[in-house]
């Protein structure tokens, strides 16, 4: 009865505001971890291979077929993003049979990202009404920039955060490396 009592005192949607709070407190911890990673990346030996990136498709997309070359490549890492997609939610899948529970913040980091890079992603291969421009000297570095950032974006969120994702969710749970 004290029990019953006690979550009428939640009304009608129960813990959800709850929920929904820290839900917002773990997205904003990702975000955080994310951009952490990022700026990681912008270090000497990988700023050069960006900016090496930037101007090498740059180079590319002005060529005659450059937006053969630009569809190509989007095509390629949306077959890559679909398969780690895959990949990573058989091992969400073995992950939850293991310990039978569920982490908010697990699923943040396997779903949510995934989520996230695909639609970057798909939106990069939509959203190219001015890509018949590519001539355009601006337009190719828009276009070189935005690849390269929309790269970089999934390559964090898809392979290092979940390579890290052990140690993220045993600092944001106590009791995560015990039930492993």
């Amino acid at each position: 009865n004290a029990r019953d009592i006690s979550f009428k005192k939640f009304g009608v949607f129960g813990f959800m505001d709850v929920v929904e709070k820290r839900q917002k407190t773990m997205s904003k911890k990702y975000l955080k971890i994310m951009w952490s990673f990022v700026k990681d990346w912008f270090q000497l030996p990988k700023i050069i291979i960006t900016l090496g990136s930037i101007y090498v498709l740059y180079l590319l997309f002005k060529m005659p077929i450059g937006i053969f070359i630009y569809y190509g490549l989007d095509i390629f890492l949306l077959t890559v993003i679909g398969l780690q997609f895959f990949r990573l939610r058989k091992q969400s899948k073995k992950r939850f049979l293991k310990t039978t529970k569920k982490w908010m913040f697990e699923e943040l980091i396997f779903k949510t990202s995934i989520a996230n890079t695909l639609l970057l992603y798909v939106n990069l291969f939509n959203g190219t009404s001015s890509i018949h421009h590519l001539e355009n000297s601006l337009t190719a570095l828009f276009f070189a920039l935005f690849f390269v950032a929309a790269f970089l974006m999934g390559y964090v969120t898809l392979i290092v955060i979940p390579r890290q994702a052990e140690k993220l969710l045993a600092e944001t749970y106590p009791t995560y490396s015990i039930t492993q």
